[in-house]
């Protein structure tokens, strides 16, 4: 996905919402070539499966229709059908034009260097002074920050069976009062809370109480505990010994 990335997608420092439309369309006719490569490859080496016309048909339609969707989206010799292009355009009264002003306006923000990134490839979030973005696979979905109302939804571990190291990822809920801007869920790192709390103009609500480690100090104290409640108590005998007597 990285190769990806760096041959396909362009610079995202220079061109931020240009690139995504670009990758997005590359992801999602690359991916849509896994299911007649995995025929063939059945097919002709393993002889799993036999070939013919009918099958190659009915495993090619998947990137068939990807790629009628990524030229219809960049028809005409512009972007404007893509549906990151239709998201800007909910965002059009913040900025005079039409689409292409709001994203001019995100990429020179994105351009800067005190904007919050979380994450890379897809599942990224990115948050400038007045914008907040979540680059997913194939959706990339944007709001404007004095629209949006922000909740924590909840939070997951994972442990790195590697290191046997947990992490705490939250899922905060992103809703906008602009009926055309859907609701989106952004997910970050417990520890890099705090760095999105500060980019953000508004407060993140925590209505349903969510307990998380902000800190590595605070992770500390609870894996410290929990290992000491997994050792459990061991009584021991303790000795006195008394000068006077020597007993």
């Amino acid at each position: 996905s990285s190769g990806i990335n760096a041959e396909y997608g362009g610079d995202e420092a220079t061109h931020f919402t240009e690139y995504h439309m670009r990758l997005t369309s590359v992801r999602l006719v690359v991916h849509s070539c896994l299911v007649p490569l995995y025929y063939l490859h059945a097919a002709v080496l393993f002889e799993v499966i036999s070939l013919n016309m009918y099958h190659m048909i009915l495993t090619s339609t998947p990137l068939i229709v990807a790629g009628i969707v990524a030229l219809y989206w960049r028809s005409g010799g512009t972007w404007k059908h893509h549906p990151l292009a239709t998201t800007l355009a909910a965002h059009v009264s913040h900025h005079p034009g039409q689409w292409e002003g709001v994203s001019d306006a995100l990429a020179t923000e994105f351009r800067r260097v005190d904007k919050f990134v979380h994450g890379n490839t897809w599942g990224k979030v990115v948050v400038t002074d007045n914008w907040i973005v979540r680059c997913g696979l194939y959706v990339v979905s944007v709001a404007y920050q004095p629209d949006v109302h922000m909740s924590i939804q909840s939070t997951r571990e994972h442990c790195d069976p590697t290191t046997r190291l947990t992490t705490q990822f939250i899922s905060i809920k992103v809703s906008s009062i602009n009926p055309a801007c859907k609701d989106f869920i952004i997910r970050l790192n417990a520890t890099d809370y705090n760095d999105l709390c500060y980019k953000v103009s508004g407060p993140i609500l925590n209505v349903r109480n969510v307990v998380f480690q902000q800190t590595l100090t605070e992770r500390f104290e609870v894996a410290f505990t929990e290992e000491v409640r997994r050792n459990g108590v061991y009584a021991s005998e303790c000795i006195l010994y008394n000068i006077n007597t020597g007993k």
